[in-house]
């Protein structure tokens, strides 16, 4: 059994109740993105793999959450892992407009920063790996606005969102004594509207469906 975060005391399928619990919110996040993309009229298929795995995600963290097992942390990191190198490659291809190859450079920067950040996964309570996610959707953010897109702070909500959800996911064991639940749930519940909005900046800028 893992007992990675301050809620899991104890083995068993409940021994995570908020933690579980919270993985709602990536459903409806999925649910909310689909509306989204299917109502947009083509139909595009790299955005519905985005939705595809944000509903992975929800079924990846709840059977994480609730068995605390190896394999489940699997099912919980690569759909994770997945929307990003996805959502990376078709913001700056598409919204961006950069080249094919300097897509891949920049895709290619960034999977190795947060390479570097997975083998000190013990500083920030795990959160150093996401460090370049943050970085890269600042800039993301600052790009979308000046550039007049559609849904111009939708990049900038999902910065907030994202912050505070990395300040969660980095207190959660320094809270146990205080909160007995912790605060990793609230990681779920910001990362869930990160994924909308991400989302959303993409399927209203299609410029290269």
């Amino acid at each position: 059994m893992l007992t990675l975060y301050c809620e899991r005391t104890a083995p068993g399928l409940f021994g995570e109740p908020a933690n579980t619990l919270s993985n709602i919110a990536f459903a409806i996040a999925a649910w909310a993105c689909w509306r989204l993309v299917q109502g947009r009229g083509s139909v595009d298929r790299p955005l519905q793999l985005l939705v595809v795995l944000i509903a992975w995600i929800a079924v990846g963290s709840t059977l994480f959450h609730m068995t605390a097992e190896r394999w489940a942390q699997i099912l919980d990191v690569t759909p994770i892992f997945l929307f990003q190198v996805l959502w990376v490659w078709l913001y700056i291809h598409r919204v961006a407009g950069l080249s094919h190859r300097r897509t891949l450079l920049v895709l290619t920067v960034f999977l190795l920063a947060a390479l570097v950040g997975s083998f000190n996964r013990h500083i920030l309570n795990g959160a150093l790996p996401y460090a370049p996610a943050l970085v890269l959707l600042a800039t993301c953010a600052i790009h979308h606005r000046r550039s007049g897109r559609h849904a111009p702070n939708a990049l900038f909500a999902a910065f907030i969102y994202f912050l505070g959800a990395l300040l969660f996911r980095i207190i959660d064991l320094d809270v146990c004594a205080a909160i007995p639940f912790g605060s990793h749930f609230l990681w779920h519940l910001l990362n869930a509207l990160v994924l909308y909005f991400s989302t959303k900046a993409l399927a209203l800028n299609r410029q290269h469906p």
